[in-house]
């Protein structure tokens, strides 16, 4: 099953068995096929019930659309050393390590399509 099987059927397989099983197959696959990955990027909401301070959630909001450090300081009219010190408190509270996992973590957040 690890290597992209999806069901197994035994044999011998009864015809209705086949058929009931390869439409089976065919709604997940189309269930897959029809999510659909939206970021709200327009408020800083969703993201402060990661426990983050308002400018830390809008710091993260940036980090997430792939902002630098420079960039977001010059957005939010603050210091660049004022960044590092909000992506440091960002990294602590997410349990994370990487820019890179604070960003998938705000996606999460922010992917407004109900998980299937």
């Amino acid at each position: 099953m690890n290597f992209g099987a999806d069901d197994y059927l035994t044999k011998p397989v009864a015809n209705l068995d086949l058929v009931q099983a390869i439409e089976t197959r065919v709604r997940r696959s189309e269930q897959r096929v029809n999510r659909e990955f939206r970021a709200d990027f327009s408020s800083v909401e969703p993201l402060l019930k990661l426990g983050l301070t308002p400018r830390a959630a809008e710091t993260l909001l940036w980090v997430a659309q792939g902002k630098t450090n420079s960039d977001i300081a010059t957005i939010l009219g603050i210091t660049e050393s004022t960044v590092k010190k909000h992506v440091q408190e960002i990294f602590d509270n997410l349990g994370v390590e990487t820019r890179s996992a604070a960003a998938v973590r705000a996606l999460e957040v922010l992917n407004s399509s109900p998980p299937a």
